[in-house]
């Protein structure tokens, strides 16, 4: 079995973490049943990852099961004890693992499986190019930058319960959707530093830039959403 061993020595090469569960509350076995001709997401996921010259860590609880699925994908793994859905809870486990593994300032890349339209509509490539160029060079509108993150544009009209404008001004003068103010949703990905993690006890920062992602965005959490996702994704394939 796989652990989090020897890395290839290119540079500040990305190295992505992929944590995962068999089991989800809103969406059962989410990661891992078929989503369409007989792969999950989360093959998907590593089948496009792999097409890089990245290290993946699939990072998961103990589990035989979840051995098996690395052995079969030949990644290494990174475990963790905290099976809890909460992130924040996770995410401490989790860095005491990074900095075992990796060097404080190496670059790594968390990548959940959920979102599989962004294989369809962008290249993974662009993304980590951005974000080599943005800690890598000697930039200085990015000196202060610790991390980032893809990001889907949204444009439409939000109101709250009480039906008042959340980001435009109900009524005949207000804007059309193309002139609402920028927005975004933000994705489960991001790109940092194990000293971030350190920092923060968080996969991100305060002091992040966005890259702005191509396509429609589904986060899958629940049925409706994986549904969903699979319609878009069959659509889009062809």
């Amino acid at each position: 079995m796989r652990q989090a061993g020897p890395r290839k020595k290119t540079g500040r090469l990305v190295n992505i973490i992929v944590p995962f569960k068999l089991d989800s509350t809103r969406c059962a076995r989410k990661n891992v049943r078929e989503f369409h001709d007989g792969k999950s997401l989360l093959d998907i996921a590593i089948e496009n990852l792999k097409k890089g010259n990245h290290n993946i860590y699939l990072v998961h609880a103990d589990s035989k099961e979840i051995f098996d699925i690395t052995e079969k994908h030949e990644v290494n793994h990174i475990i963790v004890n905290n099976t809890s859905n909460m992130w924040s809870e996770v995410v401490v486990d989790l860095t005491d693992r990074l900095l075992e593994a990796f060097d404080e300032n190496e670059l790594i890349c968390l990548w959940q499986c959920v979102i599989p339209l962004f294989w369809v509509h962008n290249k993974i490539e662009d993304f980590f190019s951005f974000a080599e160029h943005v800690f890598l060079n000697e930039d200085n509108r990015y000196k202060n930058i610790e991390s980032v993150i893809p990001v889907y544009p949204f444009k439409d009209y939000l109101v709250d319960r009480h039906i008042q404008g959340v980001n435009f001004s109900p009524g005949s003068w207000h804007v059309p959707s193309q002139n609402l103010p920028e927005l975004y949703y933000i994705t489960p990905i991001c790109v940092s530093t194990p000293t971030v993690y350190k920092k923060y006890k968080y996969s991100y920062s305060p002091n992040s830039i966005i890259w702005v992602a191509k396509g429609p965005y589904v986060d899958i959490d629940t049925e409706e959403e994986f549904k969903t996702a699979q319609t878009l994704w069959k659509a889009s394939i062809g």
